[in-house]
C-alpha cells in the first residue's frame, strides 16, 4: 500500500496533542498517589500502549499506516517523556534545590530510580505486546508500505486527517487565549506537533550507525538541553504569568514530544547485549552531562537563592 507523507504529519500532530493531554493529567495522578518513582505512571502507561501497539502494528498498517505512525511516534512518543525523566532524576542525585546538603545516599537513589525505571519500561513494552497477543486481529501478515513524499491529492481521507488535526489545534488556541487557569496545558498542546514531529524527522538518521539508533538518541539529548535551558529560565526571570504558562508549555509540550522513553525503550529491547548497554548508558549519561553543564552550572553558581519564580 502507499502512504502519503502529509497524512503521517497529519496523524503524529493530532495525536502528539492527546499525548501530552495525557501525560499531565496521568502527572497530576502521580503527585496525588506521592509515588517516589519520577514520571513512573506516564511512562509506564505509554510503554505499555507501545507494546500494545506492536502487537496490532500489521493489522493498524495495512488499514492505515499513518494511522500506526501517529499512534506510536504520535501518542506513545508524546506520553513518555525522556528529558522531564533525566532531569528528576538529576534533581533526585543533587537533592536540588539543596546544593549544599546532598551525600553518597542520594547518589544512590538517583541511581536506583534508573536502574528500577529502565527494568520497568523494557518489562513494560513486552507486557503490552503480550496483552495484545491475548486479543483478537493482532498481527497478520505484514503489508509492505510505500511512503510518497509528494502533495497530497485533495481526497477524502487528506480532509479527514487535516480537518481533525486543524480543528484540535484550532480548540487549543482559543482554549489558549480564553482559559487563564490552565493557559499553560493549551500552550502545551498547541507546541507538541513540533516536538514530535522533529522527533519523527530525526528517526531517519535511526540508521547512520549500526546498533546505535542515533536519530531518538540526537532527539532525547536535544530535548532535554532545551528542557535544561527553560528550566533556568524558570529560576531567572521575573514572574510574569504568560511567560511563565510559556515556559512551562515549552518543557510539557516541546521538550517532553521531543524525547520519548517508550521508543528508547523498545529500542533497547530491540538491540544485542552489548549494544543495549552502550546505547542506554551514552543516552542517561550524555543528558546527565547536558543537565550538569547548563542548570547544574547555573544552580552551583546561584544556588538557586531567588527560587523558582514560574
Amino acid at each position: 500500500m502507499e502512504e502519503n507523507i502529509y497524512h503521517i504529519y497529519l496523524s503524529i500532530a493530532l495525536f502528539a496533542i492527546i499525548g501530552v493531554l495525557i501525560r499531565i493529567e496521568l502527572n497530576k495522578i502521580e503527585s496525588e498517589l506521592f509515588i517516589h518513582l519520577p514520571f513512573i505512571l506516564p511512562n509506564s502507561i505509554g510503554c505499555i500502549l507501545l507494546g500494545l501497539v506492536n502487537a496490532f502494528k500489521n493489522t493498524i498498517s495495512g488499514w492505515q499506516y499513518a494511522v500506526y505512525l501517529g499512534l506510536t511516534t504520535g501518542l506513545c512518543g508524546s506520553i513518555t517523556t525522556f528529558s522531564s525523566w533525566n532531569m528528576a532524576v538529576f534533581k533526585d542525585i543533587f537533592n536540588l534545590p539543596h546544593f549544599t546538603s546532598y551525600s553518597y545516599r542520594n547518589i544512590c537513589s538517583g541511581l536506583l530510580e534508573i536502574i528500577v525505571s529502565l527494568t520497568a519500561y523494557t518489562a513494560l513494552i513486552k507486557f503490552g505486546y503480550h496483552i495484545g497477543k491475548f486479543l483478537p486481529f493482532s498481527n497478520k501478515e505484514e503489508v509492505p508500505t510505500t511512503i510518497k513524499r509528494e502533495k497530497p491529492k485533495m481526497s477524502t481521507k487528506f480532509f479527514i486527517y487535516a480537518g481533525i488535526t486543524a480543528g484540535l489545534l484550532i480548540l487549543t488556541l482559543v482554549l489558549t487565549i480564553v482559559d487563564g487557569d490552565i493557559r499553560k496545558v493549551w500552550l502545551s498542546c498547541l507546541l507538541a506537533p513540533f516536538g514530535a514531529l522533529i522527533r519523527y524527522f530525526l528517526s531517519s538518521k535511526n540508521k547512520m550507525f549500526q546498533n546505535f539508533p542515533f536519530g531518538t538518541f540526537i532527539a532525547n539529548i536535544m530535548g532535554t538541553l532545551c528542557l535544561a535551558v527553560f528550566n533556568i529560565l524558570r529560576y531567572s526571570l521575573n514572574h510574569h504569568e504568560f511567560l511563565c504558562h510559556f515556559i512551562t508549555a515549552v518543557g510539557d509540550g516541546f521538550c517532553g514530544c521531543l524525547t520519548t522513553i517508550s521508543t528508547f525503550a523498545n529500542e533497547l529491547n530491540a538491540l544485542k547485549t552489548k549494544s543495549l548497554y552502550a546505547y542506554c548508558i551514552t543516552s542517561i549519561v550524555a543528558a546527565q552531562f547536558v543537565i550538569l553543564g547548563t542548570f547544574g552550572f547555573y544552580g552551583w553558581s546561584s544556588n538557586l537563592n531567588n527560587g523558582m519564580s514560574c
